[in-house]
């Protein structure tokens, strides 16, 4: 009986060539690319890109706020900063008073109207009694979501503006 070389288990062998890996990424502002998504009737895309934008700009101010005091092991802290949550940011933002209620509340809202857009997508529609999620709020989230962009944009490049 002959005896197979190790490489000579799989059909390509030990000669398998390496795919070159591809990278995804968004190469413009992420507002401009939820506006496109949004545009072409991608609504899941546009909000999951705004709803990301938000978080990054809401850790983002997390970490300014610490700017006066380097940590010791900065890289990381910056790993940390990545794993905060949308809602966690908002709450520890509130406690250091870098954001107002008023802008926490908007926070919180947008937060929640984009989770239950996100959520109500995944409804079985057997039945057929689901219509979908009303266009009408939807665009009020997204709407919402382009605005709090815009004004955390602001508080990130001067993090005193509360």
């Amino acid at each position: 009986m002959e005896q197979k070389a190790v490489g000579d288990a799989h059909p390509a062998g030990l000669h398998m060539k390496k795919k070159k890996e591809t990278f995804i990424r968004i190469d413009y502002l992420p507002y401009k690319h939820a506006e496109k998504a949004y545009s072409d009737g991608y609504f899941i895309e546009a909000i999951q890109v705004i709803h990301g934008c938000i978080e990054r700009q809401l850790r983002e101010l997390i970490f300014a706020q610490g700017t006066h005091r380097p940590h010791e092991n900065f890289d990381l802290a910056t790993d940390f900063m990545f794993e905060v949550p949308f809602n966690i940011a908002v709450k520890i933002l509130f406690i250091q008073k870098a954001i107002s209620k008023k802008l926490r509340d908007r926070l919180v809202d947008f937060n929640k109207a984009r989770n239950g857009i996100i959520h109500k997508i995944y409804f079985d529609n057997s039945s057929g009694s689901w219509q979908g999620f009303p266009k009408s709020q939807y665009d009020r989230a997204y709407k919402d979501g382009l605005e709090l962009i815009t004004i955390l944009e602001d508080m990130v490049h001067a993090p005193n503006l509360t």
